[in-house]
């Protein structure tokens, strides 16, 4: 429904005020109910077609090497972590 009748409403903050208008969403960010199962309907072809098409990931490696942060005793400590990865 794109468009709510305004209606009374007791907010518990702010008392008295009336609710409704658009339904942003479903008038401004989608087609209307009838046509909306049609329209997304395209949608997970065209997404297997360009997952196909993007590069697959490879994880070939992780090292990772401590570094002190502090002098101090019980200070923490940061690590370096690098990643080998190819496209294929």
């Amino acid at each position: 429904m794109a468009h709510v009748d305004w209606k009374a409403f007791d907010h518990p903050d702010l008392g008295a005020v009336e609710i409704g208008g658009w339904n942003r969403f479903h008038a401004f960010g989608n087609p209307p109910l009838q046509f909306l199962e049609r329209e997304v309907a395209k949608f997970p072809k065209w997404l297997v077609w360009q997952a196909l098409l993007t590069p697959k990931l490879e994880l070939l490696a992780r090292r990772s090497r401590s570094r002190r942060q502090g002098h101090v005793a019980g200070t923490s400590s940061l690590s370096r972590i690098r990643d080998g990865c190819r496209a294929t």
